[in-house]
């Protein structure tokens, strides 16, 4: 039940002239106020009505000592000398603050109160049920609440959607709150014969109106959890259609109304039109493709509307069609996914039926099945009504430590302050955390998330420094800086709510020193308020420390050696993480392979393990070579120079050297590490020594009850080039690995990434240009590379020549800045190569290799499609190779540009003025050698794109006996014709997948 605010006032004098004057002010506030003389009658008015109204309740000092330390609600007291009365404000939690008849503060602060009642309420709503009068029809000029979000979450962390049966038996329960088992199994019956998959069921029902009304009243009413099971095969489904046909541009929608419902839903769409305002469909909504489907639907009573849909071609809200088959009805029906969002263009009426022209607007995803988009959509709506409402409500909450630190700091007769005020922050943070439940009541999870931040200040911050009154503003910062965390954290956990973030939330932060804040003011204190407050990422502790050995993954010895052993008593709450190839007893093998780990499955298994959770160490291990050690130092550090207080360097013995060969070379190392990183730690160990010696070398290293978080970041997924070079031990070859690395990190691996991502962003819009865009990007990435090359040779010619004049070797031919270019031009052949991979990768993916496959509509030829192969065609043209292209080979030119380490691109002048660039010397058209199709004519770009299971499960045959050559380029078959069939499922799908990735690499 939604609360009324009601301000009391209590004062033995209430109706002196003073406090009349302060009454009549108050008017401007717009607050019901009640006036009391008498304290009894103000404590059974609040006792009976604190259900019902929010109070807020100004108590004079007078009356102050009478008040009932148990009485709910926010007192404020308006007093003639707040210094005498700070023992009493202690002691009675529900004091706000001390005015000292101050009538602006105290009515900014009623104004901050009421605000706080606005922003609490609308969190409120934004989680709970809030039920609306169930219609037949309904539209809302809200956007969805986050409830149906956090339900579906919910809902995927607890059913396995892969189990159909199950899921059935979920459809079925909910199916029955709305019909009776007769007439459920009576449907049932009918559509026993069809191989249906479940969402095409649901479908079904519904079109056969058992369910349609109940389902869109509970959807209207936003009575989600009466249907969740019913929501979860609707999202499940949609999000796994295949669409063979695109959506038409024009669909419509008839609705009749009696006359009340009918100017209630007018209002809306006329100011809709007006004010270009939003309005949105909950419900499941039919439509149809034929308009005299939808007058039909409008002439059932006196009044009705026909809607004319303007669907978008480029972003089209999900859909699901009826045909005869899945339908018991056929109308031509189209049913579109809930929550559609529509503008209206235009009304006009013809006296029978208002028509309404509207239009799907492009930015509603909040219920889209692509889950970045939809990621986005809820992710701005957190930042612009949860976090917004969440400042004020956190502003509010801590007024009374605000009091309490004024009062500190300027009390001399109050004993024992920093306990005090750690008591105070306490009680606030309890009482916030008690308001924010009450969204949450089913989410045990997120209350045992949010009482961890208790014992985070009970246990991590420390109280013990001197409060006095210069330490009022550090102290004042530390509070906003704890306040500023929590409500990250709180974002944080409504994000891992509506299935936007990890399990692992709360991160480190650094801590605030008031020494900081005096010094700025000039003045000293040795004491600080706290050195360090580390939340911790994870709350249910195992009791292990975690160590993450990092190693090349051919050279197992010492991972083999150390995880192998039997670990004493000593040990046994210790857990190794190790990523590099290692034969282990009992423990998690995070990563293994034969080559270096410095690799792009290297850096994903690195990165997988550094996402388990905190580690107390890192520790990278290597053989001893001089050489390769500095090289895997150098890389290690450029990518973990915000851990390199973590890292220890673990030289090992590989090779039956000597002890004092060992030695000395360990020595050398631990100079050249000591002189460039002089953070970081180094150690050896030998082959004689034991495991248990081994384990206890490490532990040394650090505090074992120290926990870190430790994570790479996103842009090392594609970063494949950094390997271990197999030179010979050679200052020349190390100072060119130094060089190289320094360039490939710097400027070269970020654009690689930005090209990743320009590329999976052209997959997922289905970009029909990508071929051309690809061919003109790799063109565009080789001699940006290049360029990088030699501007970075140019910048640093001074630096890269005394470090030529300082080698021991005098061979003349290492020593000019072009043999280093050359050599680094060797080094960086590889990213070009790695940039052919990505883009090579991006065109096989599954979802491109189905999206050009179509089969002519005549004799069933499969047909690969290649770019510029659309509109008007004949079966029996295709396909080709770039050997016997079509006539003049075109590619469209688009223009790159590099900014802030992002790559982006554009059509240039002569693409948007309609004109191509004809790539010179390509040869002619050539007939293949044998012709293939019936030679019939058709438009491709009108042929619906071979479904992908379609394509797995029939089975085609093929002349093996041709070239393969040939085989490149015909890739042919009739459906039809059983006796072709000889080959396989599997070896069919192989087979078929090899010739088209083969023609594609062909042609590119």
């Amino acid at each position: 039940m939604k609360k009324t605010l009601k301000l009391l006032w209590m004062d033995e004098n209430i109706d002196n002239q003073q406090n009349r004057a302060y009454q009549q002010k108050l008017q401007e506030l717009q607050i019901d106020i009640n006036f009391f003389n008498i304290y009894l009658d103000a404590q059974q008015f609040i006792q009976k009505n604190e259900q019902i109204f929010d109070l807020v309740m100004i108590i004079s000092e007078a009356l102050l000592y009478k008040l009932d330390p148990s009485l709910k609600g926010y007192f404020i007291c308006f007093c003639g000398n707040s210094k005498l009365h700070y023992q009493k404000f202690l002691d009675l939690k529900q004091l706000i603050a001390l005015i000292d008849n101050e009538f602006d503060k105290l009515k900014l602060l009623l104004k901050q109160y009421i605000q706080f009642l606005k922003s609490k309420q609308t969190l409120h709503l934004s989680f709970c049920p809030s039920f609306v009068q169930q219609t037949n029809y309904q539209h809302s000029i809200e956007e969805l609440s986050f409830r149906f979000l956090m339900m579906i979450a919910k809902l995927k962390q607890n059913v396995n959607i892969t189990e159909q049966k199950k899921l059935e038996e979920m459809l079925d329960s909910d199916l029955r709150k709305m019909v009776n088992e007769n007439q459920l199994n009576e449907i049932k019956q009918k559509i026993k014969s069809k191989n249906f998959s479940i969402l095409e069921k649901l479908m079904y029902y519904y079109s056969s109106n058992l369910i349609y009304q109940k389902l869109n009243q509970h959807f209207a009413s936003q009575n989600y959890e009466e249907i969740q099971n019913i929501i979860l095969v609707l999202f499940d489904g949609f999000s796994k259609l295949k669409y063979t046909q695109t959506v038409p541009k024009f669909v419509y929608r008839g609705i009749s109304f009696d006359e009340q419902t009918y100017q209630n839903n007018i209002n809306d769409l006329l100011n809709s039109e007006k004010n270009q305002k939003y309005i949105f469909w909950n419900a499941l909504t039919s439509v149809s493709r034929n308009k005299a489907v939808a007058q039909y639907f409008a002439s059932h009573k006196n009044y009705g509307i026909i809607f004319e849909i303007e669907l978008s071609q480029e972003n089209p809200h999900p859909y699901f069609y009826f045909n005869d088959s899945n339908s018991e009805y056929y109308e031509q029906e189209i049913l579109l996914f809930p929550q559609f969002g529509f503008q209206v263009k235009k009304n006009n009426s013809d006296g029978k039926f208002l028509f309404c022209q509207i239009k799907q607007i492009q930015n509603n995803f909040a219920l889209a099945l692509n889950q970045d988009k939809r990621e986005q959509y809820w992710n701005e709506r957190i930042e612009k009504e949860i976090k917004q409402n969440l400042e004020q409500v956190l502003k509010f909450n801590i007024t009374r430590i605000y009091s309490v630190i004024n009062i500190l700091c300027n009390s001399n007769e109050i004993k024992n302050k920093s306990e005090v005020l750690k008591e105070e922050v306490i009680f606030c943070f309890k009482n916030l955390i008690e308001q924010f439940k009450e969204y949450y009541p089913e989410y045990s999870q997120f209350h045992s998330l949010l009482d961890s931040f208790i014992s985070v200040i009970q246990n991590r911050m420390n109280f013990n420094f001197s409060i006095d009154q210069t330490s009022v503003q550090p102290i004042y910062e530390l509070i906003n800086a704890v306040i500023q965390n929590f409500q990250d954290e709180f974002i944080k956990l409504i994000k891992r709510l509506l299935n936007f973030q990890p399990d692992n939330l709360i991160r480190n932060i650094k801590g605030y020193s008031i020494q900081d804040g005096l010094q700025k003011q000039g003045s000293y204190n040795s004491k600080h308020i706290y050195k360090e407050w580390e939340p911790k990422q994870e709350f249910n502790k195992s009791g292990q420390s975690r160590i993450l050995l990092i190693g090349n993954g051919d050279q197992t010895y010492l991972f083999n050696k150390i995880c192998n052993a039997k670990l004493s008593e000593n040990f046994n709450q210790i857990k190794f993480n190790t990523v590099g190839q290692s034969i282990i007893n009992n423990i998690e093998v995070i990563y293994a392979n034969s080559d270096s780990f410095i690799n792009l499955e290297g850096w994903l298994g690195l990165q997988k393990a550094l996402g388990l959770g905190l580690f107390n160490q890192i520790f990278v291990v290597d053989q001893i070579t001089y050489r390769s050690s500095l090289y895997l130092i150098s890389a290690i550090i450029a990518k973990f120079k915000q851990y390199i207080n973590l890292i220890t360097f673990i030289v090992y013995n590989q090779y039956h050297e000597s002890d004092d060969d060992f030695q000395e070379h360990f020595k050398n190392i631990e100079i050249t590490i000591s002189k460039k990183y002089n953070k970081l730690k180094c150690i050896a160990i030998s082959r004689k020594d034991s495991p248990q010696d081994s384990i206890q070398k490490i532990l040394n290293v650090y505090p074992i009850n120290i926990q870190y978080e430790v994570r790479l970041s996103e842009n090392l997924i594609i970063e494949e080039s950094l390997r271990l070079k197999k030179h010979e031990d050679d200052e020349f070859f190390v100072f060119i690995e130094m060089l190289t690395a320094d360039l490939i990190e710097c400027k070269i691996h970020p654009i690689l990434s930005s090209v990743q991502r320009l590329l999976y962003n052209l997959e997922k819009k289905n970009e029909e240009h990508i071929n051309n865009i690809v061919f003109c990007l790799r063109i565009y990435v080789f001699n940006w590379i290049s360029t990088t090359i030699v501007e970075y040779m140019n910048k640093n010619e001074k630096s890269i020549e005394e470090q030529l004049s300082k080698f021991t070797c005098k061979d003349d031919k290492y020593l000019t800045l072009w043999n280093v270019l050359y050599e680094i031009n060797q080094v960086t052949q590889q990213e070009y190569e790695n940039i052919n991979q990505i883009i090579l990768d991006c065109q096989l993916s599954n979802s491109t290799i189905y999206r050009n496959l179509k089969a002519c509509p005549h004799c069933g030829l499969i047909w690969l499609k290649v770019s510029d192969c659309n509109g008007l065609s004949n079966c029996g043209e295709f396909p080709q190779t770039e050997a016997n292209y079509v006539e003049k080979f075109f590619h469209q030119i688009y223009t790159f540009t590099i900014e802030n380490e992002q790559i982006s691109f554009k059509k240039s002048e002569e693409q948007l003025q309609g004109k191509y660039y004809q790539q010179p010397q390509e040869k002619l058209y050539t007939e293949p050698q044998k012709r293939v199709g019936c030679g019939k004519y058709f438009d491709w770009d009108i042929l619906p794109t071979l479904d992908k299971k379609i394509i797995n499960e029939q089975l085609f045959s093929f002349n093996l006996g041709q070239q393969q050559d040939e085989l490149e380029q015909k890739i042919w078959s009739n459906p039809q014709n059983n006796q072709q069939i000889q080959k396989s499922k599997q070896k069919f799908q192989n087979e078929i997948l090899n010739l088209i990735i083969n023609a594609r690499v062909d042609y590119l």
